[in-house]
């Protein structure tokens, strides 16, 4: 598997940029920000008009026009006729409410509280030092690193993975299989995504390179997605 890049806290960029590595494979970045990137698929987009002013992004395709207003300091919203998806900041909380849908995450020094109903669950991110638990209602995982070994214990089973004199070995349940590590959480929003980067949010470097572009919660990005 490829390794992940652990990013860091990123103000708001350049409005555009091509296919890239921080939305994940094949995507285009339209926007970044401090709590992740909004993005979309160009190929999947199939024929479509790409606009982008300061704080004014249009993407005009067969199936309608998306736009995506607004920045780090005021907010955003993305509309599709009639359907409007809003990313609000309140000083250290993001939310995010699309339809009855919605995505609330509260920060507070070393703790993330991750609130969704899309799927229902609330997860809570700590590190203490060279600890670090995520624990919802799937179960828990609770990430250990002392040198030479990493133990991971979670809902699912135990694991080790043992560093010794360049060689590396694994034991116990597989490492897919336990709760809570991945990359963040995708939305899908009629052809444009919106990634809450929980790696850039609360960095796992210990696990880095088995996340890839999983989704902590929910479904990846689907940009076919029904519209």
């Amino acid at each position: 598997m490829k390794p992940i890049l652990i990013l860091a806290l990123l103000a708001f960029g350049s409005p555009w940029c091509p296919a890239d590595d921080l939305s994940g494979p094949n995507h285009s970045t339209i926007r970044r920000t401090a709590w992740g990137t909004l993005f979309y698929d160009p190929v999947a987009m199939g024929s479509h008009q790409y606009e982008s002013k300061v704080d004014e992004v249009r993407i005009k395709s067969s199936a309608g026009e998306v736009k995506v207003l607004g920045s780090d300091v005021n907010g955003y919203r993305l509309s599709f006729g009639n359907d409007l998806l809003t990313i609000k900041t309140n000083f250290s909380d993001l939310e995010i409410r699309w339809q009855e849908k919605s995505w609330t995450l509260r920060s507070q020094n070393a703790r993330h509280t991750l609130i969704s109903n899309a799927p229902q669950d609330t997860v809570v991110f700590e590190r203490n030092a060279n600890t670090f638990t995520i624990k919802g209602a799937k179960g828990f995982v609770t990430v250990n690193t002392n040198p030479g070994v990493l133990s991971i214990k979670s809902s699912a089973g135990s694991a080790t993975v043992t560093n010794y004199l360049g060689s590396r070995s694994f034991s116990g349940v597989a490492l897919d299989q336990i709760p809570y590590l991945g990359r963040g959480v995708f939305i899908s929003f009629h052809g444009v995504g919106i990634l809450l980067d929980m790696n850039q949010l609360f960095p796992t470097p210990e696990v880095a390179e088995w996340n890839e572009w999983k989704p902590v919660i929910g479904q990846p990005f689907e940009a076919n997605a029904p519209r």
